[in-house]
């Protein structure tokens, strides 16, 4: 009877280990993703009020770099 608490108790440990371990990993793909939403929108912005300057091409070209970085 020790013997299957002790597994119930080993496999209820290893459960919460890997749902731990994948509430993590999706927290930071969603992190990923939003930061990328806001990076998306940064160049929507600049492309919708293009007009040519370089300081618009600046704003485009970092936020596709920090984009690509996510």
């Amino acid at each position: 009877m020790l013997f299957l608490f002790a597994m119930l108790l080993l496999v209820g440990v290893m459960g919460y280990y890997s749902l731990n371990k994948v509430n993590r990993a999706a927290a930071a793909i969603l992190e990923d993703n939003y930061e990328s939403v806001e990076y998306a929108g940064i160049m929507l912005r600049v492309v919708e009020n293009w007009t040519g300057s370089d300081s618009a091409r600046w704003q485009f070209g970092d936020a596709l770099l920090r984009q690509e970085k996510t």
